[in-house]
């Protein structure tokens, strides 16, 4: 299961998945339309459908699969691009108006959008009640 996804300053991927850590030295796009290929789908398209279903403006979360589904933390079009599977995160905690994440893999990420990071949670329960009926 993939934990998170960051695109630093070389604009390479750094990939946190099973407790690899994994670089790929490849647009985030492309990446995350070699994910969504299995159901039929693309990140245009995939975004477009969840605007339109959930009447979001902006950072829209990435569905994947049951067990992917991405918390948009700072844009795949913005330096510094961040990613979270929802479904990797065993609890979360404030520490100086930070949000610290705790994964099942047993490995932490702060996070300095603690606003933008309660919007993604809410966001993705959003998806998860949609997709429960």
């Amino acid at each position: 299961m993939i934990d998170y996804i960051i695109k630093k300053e070389d604009n390479c991927l750094y990939i946190v998945k099973d407790q690899d850590y994994l670089i790929k030295d490849i647009p985030i796009q492309r990446y995350f339309n070699s994910l969504l290929i299995d159901s039929f789908t693309n990140l245009q398209a995939l975004e477009k459908a969840m605007k339109k279903l959930f009447a979001f403006n902006s950072k829209i979360p990435i569905y994947v699969d049951e067990q992917t589904l991405f918390m948009n933390i700072k844009s795949y079009r913005l330096e510094g691009s961040i990613y979270i599977n929802y479904f990797a995160i065993l609890s979360y905690y404030e520490v100086d108006k930070e949000i610290v994440v705790s994964f099942y893999d047993g490995h932490c990420l702060k996070l300095k959008s603690r606003y933008c990071f309660y919007n993604q949670i809410k966001k993705c329960q959003r998806i998860i009640e949609h997709l429960k009926l």
